[in-house]
């Protein structure tokens, strides 16, 4: 699997701009993966994977997917 580092050095400057405006909307759990889902400009809606790590959720990807 491809460190985040690496993928953080082919990003591109926009990749890292926050689309979220709100708090989130709702975040689905299965065991100790989850996709967290908020909403954006616009009206877009988008999600991320997290991951539970001990008692925290942390996110698992550097890249959001706007959801339809």
């Amino acid at each position: 699997m491809e460190s985040l580092e690496a993928l953080a050095n082919r990003a591109t400057p926009a990749s890292f701009k926050n689309p979220m405006t709100e708090p989130l909307a709702a975040m689905r759990v299965n065991g100790n993966l989850s996709f967290a889902f908020f909403h954006g400009a616009g009206g877009k809606n988008y999600v991320i994977p997290m991951e539970k790590e001990g008692s925290e959720w942390k996110v698992n990807s550097l890249q959001v997917q706007e959801t339809p």
